[in-house]
């Protein structure tokens, strides 16, 4: 009876880690041998102010003009999702151009003033590096990188905005301000990852017709590829705008031995990320304890504010 018993016993082990392993592949987007993106969802809509109006588009697909469009692109209607790949030894987009390969939309949202929106999600496939992923053009460009598995950067600046995002989708807003900032360099763009504030930077802009463009542009690997659904344009309506604060992070918050103090009367909702965008605690509190210790994103939204910083404890 003994020996029955312990047979059941680990017939019982067995089953439990089976269902344990199941439950794992299931969470990191792989069954049976298939890797699945991940279906992650992020808040969608226009961010950064207020009286931003969609508008509809119309699109080009750029690709290595000696090639098929079907080589280097696929549109999937039933998700909206157009998926991007290039090789790093494609060609340019026509016979004259001498510019890197690139297969991606140019979106015909032309623009010389105002405020303009793009956004959508993303899924970059793993060991992608170093394509241009979304472009102000002609100066923006967020980059993605090999690095920490998965990163994106700004063109010109080497701060890591995310990392670890191979294999997942990112919800991607990029707001173009041109009467914020150096206006003689396009004014200030603003790039938002799964809805939080984690860049703010010259548009360095060297056209005076701007658009935006997706997809991949150049590639340092062997081939790059990302995925783009839900695109979204918006412009900002003057009529409708609501003037905005202008509130600077270190006016209003501290961090002292671990405790963090939001200095002001307004009506506040501190959120707290970590380095990859996963948030950590949201509270209406206006002093809070950070027990652990590393690098942490810290966002502070009032009724007509919101300041981003990112913070070491």
């Amino acid at each position: 009876m003994n020996r029955l018993k312990s047979v059941f016993f680990v017939l019982s082990l067995l089953l439990i880690g089976i269902f344990i392993h199941s439950l794992t592949a299931l969470a990191n987007g792989s069954f049976g041998g298939e890797v699945v993106a991940k279906q992650e969802s992020a808040s969608s809509g226009p961010l950064y102010g207020t009286g931003w109006i969609e508008k509809p588009y119309t699109y080009a697909i750029h690709s290595p003009w000696d090639l098929d469009k079907s080589e280097r692109y696929q549109y999937i209607a039933e998700t909206k999702e157009h998926r991007f790949w290039i090789y790093r030894k494609d060609k340019p987009f026509n016979e004259t151009s001498d510019t890197s390969p690139r297969c991606e939309i140019r979106i015909k949202n032309n623009y010389t003033s105002g405020n303009h929106q793009f956004e959508a999600d993303y899924y970059f496939v793993e060991g992608s590096d170093r394509p241009c992923v979304m472009q102000v053009w002609l100066g923006f460009q967020l980059l993605l990188s090999k690095e920490n598995g998965g990163s994106l950067y700004c063109w010109k600046y080497d701060d890591e905005l995310i990392n670890n995002i191979y294999g997942r989708w990112i919800h991607v807003n990029v707001v173009h301000m041109m009467d914020e900032g150096d206006i003689s360099k396009g004014g200030i763009v603003h790039v938002y990852l799964d809805g939080i504030l984690v860049s703010s930077v010259d548009a360095n802009m060297t056209g005076e017709d701007n658009y935006f463009k997706c997809g991949v542009y150049t590639s340092r690997s062997e081939k790059s590829e990302v995925w783009v659904r839900n695109i979204k344009i918006y412009e900002q309506s003057n009529e409708t705008s609501i003037e905005k604060k202008q509130v600077k992070f270190d006016d209003i918050v501290r961090l002292n031995s671990g405790k963090l103090l939001v200095e002001t009367t307004a009506d506040t909702i501190v959120d707290i990320y970590d380095v990859q965008g996963r948030k950590l605690l949201s509270t209406q509190e206006k002093e809070i304890n950070i027990e652990r210790h590393g690098t942490f994103i810290i966002k502070v939204s009032g009724n007509d504010f919101t300041v981003t910083k990112k913070i070491v404890n």
